[in-house]
Formats: structure tokens, C-alpha cells, sequence
């Protein structure tokens, strides 16, 4: 049985070098740090810069409400690597 909340385990599990569980899943505003920390996510940056440039806000409000939506307001955006 799962939510949205737990469900998050199974989404970032391809993504997470280290599996085992952790608050942050639970916790889902802390969840970038623990991808950060377990690089799943770019590391060439200190955390607080990668989150303060991947604020999207400014830049939903600026694009077209439309079927490209999702991957105009990640244009430009660090990407998670699958790890294998």
C-alpha cells in the first residue's frame, strides 16, 4: 500500500545510488537535499546555488500553458542521470 508521499521511494529509487530508507522521503521538501547528497542529482554546484537556479516560479508564469509546458519550464534546468 502506498501514497503520494511513500510512492516518492519508488520514483527516485533508479535515481539513488544509496537505497536505504530515509526521513527525507517522508519529509518531501527535504527530498532534493537527500538526492543532492546521494548524487542523483548535479553535484558541480554547492546545493544552496543548484536550488536557488532551479526555481522554476518566474519562468511557468512566463511560458505558454500548453502540451510543452513540463519541458519548457525545465529548459536550461540540471537533469537527474539515472545511475546504474
Amino acid at each position: 500500500m502506498g501514497n503520494c508521499l511513500t510512492n516518492i521511494r519508488g520514483h527516485t529509487l533508479p535515481y539513488a545510488a544509496n537505497q536505504r530508507w530515509d526521513w527525507r522521503f517522508l519529509l518531501n521538501g527535504h527530498l532534493d537535499e537527500l538526492m543532492y547528497e546521494r548524487g542523483s542529482i548535479d553535484t558541480s554546484l554547492p546545493f544552496a546555488e543548484l536550488k536557488s537556479r532551479s526555481l522554476i516560479n518566474a519562468k511557468a508564469k512566463a511560458v505558454p500553458n500548453d502540451s510543452q509546458f513540463s519541458r519548457n519550464i525545465r529548459d536550461g534546468l540540471a537533469e537527474m542521470e539515472r545511475k546504474h
